[in-house]
């Protein structure tokens, strides 16, 4: 770290607060934990810091929210609240750290910040204790389950408030799931020649790390956003997941090399002709496992947190040069 953080405050959230609690700890020893610069005031799902470096105050910002962009409620910052912030501190710039970072333009139609965007990732509470769990299953299990999902809560929806014209609804994620869960029951139904095992609902801890370990095919549907904690487990896990092209991530995150995907099949009509592929070809599965468990040591709280200070880092170095190594990230 080239600067110093001299005041922050924390996002509640359970996915948040461990990693914040862990990167301010490390990084932000003598700074001011304000209340004024966590979701309290900012607003739902948001929080910031006060980074000094070369003369120059930076707000870091950390969105937490559900949403990418693809709707007008997806960013539930109080506006009025951080221009307080901006003031306040003599902020000169600031930068945004998205826990879900939209790969595709549609859902990052109305969010309201089109420059110095980045990707955070939506990870588990605690990533230590998925590791030690995936090391401590059987290494060769008898995966005798082709297929599996375990949701949490599949049920109908209503439809979004406002919802941008021509585009599929389908990529309202809420409904989506449900769209996906609602293929995959009909799939089960009709083809008795595979073992597909589906769980509306919570499933205890042992019984769940033992079927997934079990598991040829891992599939993750969207929750309220696109990306899920589940689909980071899978991957600390080293599953052969299959899931929609995902959001962006501080870690590599290639379709079809560190998961199966299903690309922007947003009404899974090639859903079970991808299963079948997948089911056919085991080498290509037991790559993709190895790729997605690669990824591991870029996944713990403590590599992105040393993620998010050299990108505060680099982006200060580009922005004091002018840009001119590198292009300025948009969010459009």
């Amino acid at each position: 770290m080239k600067g110093k953080i001299t005041h922050y405050g924390v996002d509640p959230r359970d996915h948040l607060v461990y990693f914040l609690r862990k990167h301010y700890f490390r990084w932000a020893s003598g700074a001011v934990e304000d209340v004024r610069m966590a979701p309290e005031t900012l607003g739902k799902n948001w929080s910031c810091c006060v980074y000094e470096r070369d003369g120059k105050r930076w707000l870091i910002c950390f969105d937490g929210d559900d949403g990418s962009g693809g709707t007008t409620s997806d960013c539930k910052l109080n506006w009025w609240r951080f221009d307080e912030v901006l003031m306040r501190h003599k902020i000169d710039d600031y930068i945004i750290f998205k826990i879900q970072h939209a790969s595709i333009s549609d859902q990052r139609q109305f969010y309201p910040f089109k420059l110095d965007v980045y990707p955070l990732g939506l990870m588990t509470n605690q990533p230590e204790k998925i590791i030690q769990i995936a090391d401590s299953l059987p290494k060769h299990p008898n995966r005798d389950i082709d297929v599996i999902f375990v949701g949490g809560r599949v049920h109908d929806h209503n439809r979004p408030f406002v919802w941008a014209k021509n585009r599929n609804i389908n990529q309202w994620w809420p409904g989506n799931r449900k769209v996906g869960y609602d293929k995959l029951l009909e799939i089960k139904a009709r083809r008795s020649d595979l073992r597909i095992e589906t769980f509306d609902g919570l499933c205890p801890p042992d019984k769940y790390y033992d079927l997934i370990n079990r598991s040829k095919i891992c599939i993750d549907y969207p929750g309220i956003g696109l990306s899920s904690r589940k689909f980071y487990e899978f991957l600390i896990m080293g599953k052969c997941i299959l899931a929609l092209k995902q959001n962006n991530a501080p870690w590599p995150l290639q379709e079809n090399v560190h998961y199966a995907s299903l690309g922007l099949d947003f009404d899974y009509v090639n859903l079970e002709s991808t299963i079948d592929k997948l089911l056919q070809d085991s080498e290509m599965r037991s790559q993709i496992r190895a790729n997605a468990k690669s990824l591991r040591p870029l996944m713990t709280h403590e590599a992105v947190s040393e993620y998010v200070v050299r990108t505060v880092d680099d982006h200060i170095d580009n922005s004091n040069e002018g840009w001119t190594k590198t292009s300025r990230p948009t969010y459009t």
